[in-house]
């Protein structure tokens, strides 16, 4: 009786992405090339991707693991950081967390309405340097041990972080053409190097 409840339960979140999956209308680029009659020689999506665009697996696989260790550091690392290094309980630094977490929603959401109206690589490209500089500046503010610049540094990083968030899937799909898109997109945000970071998190 356990095992079955365990499984409907497993199945339940299944079925919900399944419903709000169906529920979602393919774009005219996928419906041309679902319509489009198949080439003869036509490759596997997996081999296409790694034999014609490998080059943009890397590029796409790297920014994402850079995103990622900045995202561990500021989620994971500063806990501990912030115990050891600068004398704060775990709770103190677990608040500052959670505070800053609302913050990188709104970058999440902002970023991901710029991008469809300015397009995603303007807002992506962006949103990387910002991350790069909040990022340069995080630990030596994070050092000045004073709680209210701690929670701004928190909050400023939270948002970058989720700026960059926001229009990343998307892009990434949009960096391969439509035939192999989900191959292109799942390759590069899974690939070995990508997912040792995240499965950290």
């Amino acid at each position: 009786m356990g095992l079955a409840r365990a499984v409907r339960h497993v199945g339940r979140p299944r079925r919900r992405c399944l419903w709000i999956r169906l529920g979602l209308e393919e774009s005219a680029e996928f419906k041309a090339t679902k319509e489009a009659p198949a080439a003869v020689d036509e490759k596997m999506p997996i081999l296409e991707v790694l034999t014609k665009h490998w080059k943009t697996v890397l590029l796409a696989g790297g920014t994402f693991i850079a995103t990622n260790g900045i995202a561990y550091a500021y989620m994971v690392y500063v806990l501990k950081y912030g115990e050891t290094e600068l004398g704060y309980s775990k709770t103190t630094m677990l608040s500052l967390l959670i505070l800053s977490c609302p913050f990188w929603m709104a970058g999440m959401a902002y970023s991901a309405w710029r991008s469809d109206l300015v397009g995603r690589r303007n807002i992506y490209i962006k949103a990387s340097a910002a991350l790069v500089v909040a990022a340069a500046l995080f630990f030596p503010l994070m050092d000045t041990a004073i709680l209210p610049v701690m929670a701004l540094t928190m909050i400023v990083l939270g948002f970058t972080l989720g700026c960059c968030a926001g229009p990343q899937s998307a892009l990434f799909a949009e960096l391969f053409p439509a035939k192999i898109r989900y191959s292109g997109a799942s390759l590069a945000t899974r690939s070995a190097p990508s997912s040792a970071v995240a499965s950290h998190r």
